[in-house]
């Protein structure tokens, strides 16, 4: 009896322990699928940007083919990854990609003085850009948002907004940064019905801004697709803690044919908006 009992605990402990490594052994095989992941597309990012048109041209099948074969995932944070990180030309990233099957339409705005109360001569780069693979059956409407520098006084989270003409183009889906640096969470789709995504930016104390939302749409009607993205920073007045969900009311009156919202400063609290738009030819 002592020795079946003594066999019975080493198995338990050993099972046990055997249970715990293959669970670490999971958990790093997961970190190291997503570095992996990320660093094909950084690599990739890093082709595009850097090889001429002839180089492009001479490898644009493997190139498609790369692209391809990204989840809708990476494929996103590729496009954020050549749209805010890529000094060059915006245009002739748009040949570029041409070459390579992607339909790019890109604008670039900046507003200075980030938290003018907080962090002087600071910037947030916004823009609104849509993209579409071969072989997908719907576009994508991107924003990506990039700051220099960081926000010395965050408040409640910031509030970010795809917009569209509702009458032109229907809801498909959504996608988000997978960051944890700058986490970007849906906030309310709730009104996707009438052209409006609404998502939370968590900026974080001295944490500067990079991050990106997609909304996927299909054609509904007509040849061209006005759309546009809404960043509203909340900082904090005076050295005190704000935290959480900013509330917000949504507003009939968006700029490109439907919704749009506003954030409600809570006390103490402050804000500035920045908008920026674009349009779809499909």
């Amino acid at each position: 009896m002592k020795k079946s009992k003594l066999f019975i605990i080493i198995l338990l402990v050993f099972s046990a322990f055997s249970t715990t490594n293959v669970a670490t052994a999971e958990e790093n095989t997961n970190v190291q699928t997503t570095q992996y992941q990320q660093d094909n597309v950084v690599t990739l990012s890093n082709e595009i940007s850097d090889l001429t048109f002839e180089q492009i041209e001479d490898n644009s099948d493997k190139l498609t083919d790369e692209i391809n074969e990204l989840t809708n995932d990476d494929f996103d944070n590729l496009m954020h990854e050549l749209t805010i990180k890529n000094s060059k030309d915006y245009q002739t990233l748009k040949e570029k990609l041409e070459l390579v099957d992607v339909e790019y339409e890109p604008t670039f705005k900046k507003i200075s003085e980030f938290a003018p109360l907080t962090i002087e001569a600071n910037e947030l780069t916004l823009t609104a850009y849509s993209t579409k693979r071969v072989g997908d059956s719907f576009w994508r409407i991107n924003s990506s948002w990039s700051s220099s520098l960081s926000e010395g006084r965050p408040a409640s989270y910031d509030l970010v907004s795809i917009e569209w003409d509702p009458d032109k183009a229907s809801y498909y889906g959504y996608n988000v940064s997978s960051s944890t640096k700058n986490p970007t969470t849906a906030r309310d789709g709730s009104k996707r019905g009438s052209g409006i995504y609404l998502f939370n930016s968590q900026d974080k104390t001295y944490i500067a801004l990079d991050s990106y939302a997609v909304v996927y749409v299909t054609k509904k009607s007509g040849s061209k697709l006005d759309y546009g993205t809404k960043y509203t920073h909340s900082y904090a007045k005076t050295d005190v803690t704000i935290s959480g969900e900013a509330n917000f009311e949504f507003q009939k009156t968006g700029k490109v044919g439907g919704f749009t919202f506003n954030l409600l400063a809570k006390t103490k609290e402050s804000k500035w908006t920045l908008w920026d738009d674009n349009t779809l030819s499909w």
